[in-house]
């Protein structure tokens, strides 16, 4: 019985560490960009844009 205790708690653990790192790497990859373009983009079609956040290690507009 303990043994069983032991392993669930365990478990437990680990599916509380996966659970609370998702969201941040899920909200990196929408957040920053890993390739940027330098092309000019008509102002008849940008409906809105945003800066990146000041963690990514590439600033730019998007």
């Amino acid at each position: 019985m303990r043994n069983l205790t032991t392993l669930l708690f365990l478990l437990s653990l680990c599916f509380l560490h996966l659970v609370s790192s998702g969201p941040v790497s899920f909200e990196y990859k929408n957040r920053c960009c890993s390739k940027t373009s330098n092309t000019k983009i008509p102002l008849k079609n940008i409906v809105t844009y945003r800066r990146t956040s000041s963690s990514c290690p590439m600033k730019a507009i998007v």
